[in-house]
């Protein structure tokens, strides 16, 4: 297990309630809006309007039947997130994982910034390419960030770090980002691990 999925391992806890309607609606908006293979998903195939959202492979609630956390890494999905809607509107959302999916070469949406009670945000390995939106500075609750093993060449300046104060983790290995580390980010004062870099 990376260092950084041995920390949400142990740090991560949720306690599920009865999921609540509306969020079963943007559930299952979002399995319609996605391309993904029905023949090798293991998580959204088992995600159907008869059963309780809360029970669903993939998906973490907290007591009030909000999903707080979707982790759809492995799953066939592929094509271009840009026009998911329904994934930019998950309020409540804190943990967001899509390791190891396909989507071919595009850029991270930047209305992915709209999620702005992420904690846990992990693409790694996922085939995004281009720059890593500026936006991504303003998810100020970050704590943990995984980006490696994608095809990002942008410079790792374009991130204002210095607004994300609770990162903790940050994992960029693996891309062909350019320029040196700015300083802001070495400054940041939760900061414990830069993968790759040695601090």
């Amino acid at each position: 297990m990376s260092s950084l999925g041995y920390f949400f391992a142990i740090n991560i806890a949720f306690v599920s309630g009865q999921c609540q309607s509306d969020q079963q609606t943007l559930l299952l908006q979002l399995k319609s809006s996605l391309t993904f293979d029905p023949s090798s998903s293991v998580k959204l195939m088992q995600w159907r309007q008869s059963t309780d959202c809360c029970d669903w492979s993939g998906v973490d609630c907290d007591e009030a039947g909000h999903f707080i956390g979707l982790d759809l890494s492995t799953e066939s999905i592929s094509g271009d997130i840009e026009n998911v809607a329904s994934l930019f509107s998950l309020h409540y959302l804190r943990s967001l994982n899509l390791a190891r999916t396909s989507f071919n070469g595009t850029q991270i949406p930047s209305k992915l910034a709209n999620i702005s009670s992420l904690t846990y945000l992990n693409l790694s390995d996922a085939g995004f390419a281009g720059q890593i939106p500026v936006q991504i500075s303003s998810m100020a609750r970050l704590v943990a960030l995984d980006f490696s093993f994608n095809q990002f060449s942008d410079s790792i300046s374009s991130i204002r770090w210095e607004h994300l104060l609770n990162l903790v983790y940050a994992v960029l290995s693996d891309n062909s980002l350019n320029g040196s580390i700015p300083r802001s980010l070495f400054e940041l004062p939760m900061l414990q691990l830069l993968e790759k870099y040695a601090l």
